[in-house]
């Protein structure tokens, strides 16, 4: 089966074996060629998240993995990838996910699962709670902070 997807900045056209109706609502499709993952940010998700961080200020998106980052200050502190939200986490923030059992933000590649450690799954709970989305937030904006700050660090100790 071949099916045309837009707006997706991976592929254009696939082939498609086995399309299940519910997998390709959902965007989540298996190329037969190799394994390939569309991961869509839906309009009203995007949105609905826009509205959350709206009050950090200076927050800007971009598309990156087939999904979207979110910027502040043109540093990425957040990940949407399939509808969920994921928060830029370091040794400061961890524990607060691993508390609620969190996982940090996987994909297949080539049949092998890969991940990044740095960011993770935000809880529903804090979607629901706009204070406690803010906190949470705020924690995934100085994480990355401090890893620019990091950077800018080994920058000038280098030159």
């Amino acid at each position: 089966m071949l099916i045309l997807v837009s707006g997706f900045t991976s592929v254009d056209v696939i082939y498609f074996k086995d399309l299940d109706a519910t997998a390709y609502a959902k965007g989540c499709l298996i190329a037969t060629k190799r394994i390939f993952r569309i991961m869509p940010v839906t309009p009203e998700y995007r949105a609905f998240i826009e509205d959350l961080v709206e009050p950090l200020g200076h927050v800007s998106t971009r598309r990156m993995f087939g999904g979207l980052g979110f910027f502040y200050r043109g540093l990425m502190f957040a990940l949407i990838v399939n509808d969920v939200l994921h928060f830029k986490v370091d040794e400061e923030n961890r524990s607060d996910f691993e508390v609620l059992d969190m996982e940090p933000f996987s994909y297949i590649r080539k049949g092998k699962k890969r991940g990044l450690k740095s960011y993770w799954t935000v809880p529903v709970d804090v979607l629901d709670n706009e204070d406690e989305f803010l906190v949470w937030s705020r924690k995934a904006v100085d994480v990355a902070l401090r890893a620019d700050a990091l950077k800018t660090n080994c920058r000038i100790r280098s030159a």
